[in-house]
């Protein structure tokens, strides 16, 4: 996930009282070593779309198609990468 689309979603997503931390360094399954940014936490798909839908209006920077993510399962909660 690139940098920006991980602050802005991150950002929106504590806005909206979700518990979440941001990474700068997760390397996921498959990315054999590589590092990329990450947010991990208790939250929803639907939280994402909404934070998401929030991003887009107050960053200019950021367009429809920049969010690109996979996830992770972390037993008790979720990362997107």
């Amino acid at each position: 996930m690139k940098q920006n689309v991980a602050e802005a979603l991150h950002q929106q997503l504590e806005d909206m009282g979700c518990e979440v931390s941001l990474r700068d360094d997760y390397s996921g399954r498959g990315m054999y070593g590589e590092t990329t940014y990450g947010i991990s936490g208790d939250f929803s798909w639907s939280a994402v779309a909404r934070a998401w839908a929030h991003a887009l209006e107050y960053d200019e920077d950021l367009r429809p198609d920049d969010l690109d993510f996979t996830w992770d399962s972390m037993g008790l909660g979720i990362i997107i990468y």
